[in-house]
């Protein structure tokens, strides 16, 4: 399975002499619904039910044990006698809250919080000529895709099956956004549905810790090193300017681990709305 990355042309050094790449924040994303969190409670009764029922005793003694107001004047025996006259009461506090608006929204807030200030994104797809991505993305025509291959470790460095970091993972596409309590959402569904209307981009994501950036720029764009030989090819847009494509074919010829890369230019179709790829040695 082929991966590309449409980029800006300034990105030309980024990729090809400093073999960097950037992880993104969703909240620099051009999608509003980016990891948004869509549940209506945090748990659902029966889940609330049953962590009241196995801990309410155990919050009980821990509540008991540290309230020398409380444990010096009664028993444990006296104090869990006086608690469950207000059982049912606690129980009833546990859903109210756990439907509240309210809450909800401070717990998408933290949740979203968390995300943009921890969490980075690689956006990948399986298409190198889609004309809207290379207005979107490439700068209108006059950027580049860069071909990765699928095979590189930098795609596979998850430390176990369960482990949603550092891994490939494939977008799924949606008309409705599913409301649930978050204990039944599969963690993934947040990071990895999207509108329908992004379906044309057929994505694949990597998700990264920004903690662990190789470098950080402007306080705000988090940059990960990666291995020249996971480069195939580059694509040059069919409005990308001589100047761009001599140091694109320049920094391949003389960068002797880059010398497997091929190189593209595209070329407007004089026949179909689509762009055609020629492989080249040299500028023309």
């Amino acid at each position: 399975m082929p991966l590309f990355k449409y980029m800006p042309e300034v990105r030309i050094d980024d990729i090809l002499v400093l073999n960097k790449i950037r992880f993104t924040q969703p909240i620099c994303f051009n999608d509003p619904f980016e990891c948004k969190l869509t549940i209506d409670n945090m748990a659902s009764d029966e889940d609330i039910q049953n962590f009241h029922k196995e801990n309410f005793e155990k919050l009980l003694k821990e509540e008991y044990d540290k309230n020398n107001a409380i444990n010096s004047v009664l028993s444990y025996e006296q104090f869990l006698l006086l608690s469950e006259t207000k059982k049912e009461s606690i129980l009833d506090s546990l859903k109210e809250i756990n439907s509240s608006e309210c809450f909800i929204q401070q717990l998408r807030n933290k949740f979203e919080e968390i995300l943009n200030y921890e969490w980075g994104i690689l956006s990948l797809t399986t298409s190198k000529d889609n004309l809207l991505m290379w207005a979107h993305y490439a700068n209108e025509h006059k950027g580049f895709t860069v071909e990765f291959s699928e095979k590189s470790n930098f795609f596979h460095k998850r430390e176990d099956k369960k482990s949603f970091f550092n891994h490939l993972h494939k977008v799924n596409y949606s008309s409705y956004r599913d409301y649930k309590d978050l204990s039944k959402k599969q963690f993934e569904e947040v990071f990895l549905t999207k509108s329908i209307e992004w379906e044309y981009e057929e994505e694949y994501r990597v998700f990264k810790q920004l903690s662990s950036a190789n470098e950080v720029k402007n306080e705000n764009i988090y940059l990960f090193n990666f291995p020249k030989d996971m480069i195939k090819a580059i694509y040059c847009g069919c409005n990308m300017d001589k100047v761009h494509k001599e140091k694109i074919l320049n920094i391949i010829s003389n960068d002797i681990e880059l010398s497997h890369v091929k190189l593209y230019y595209g070329e407007i179709s004089t026949k179909y709305y689509k762009i055609n790829f020629n492989e080249i040695n040299k500028v023309t």
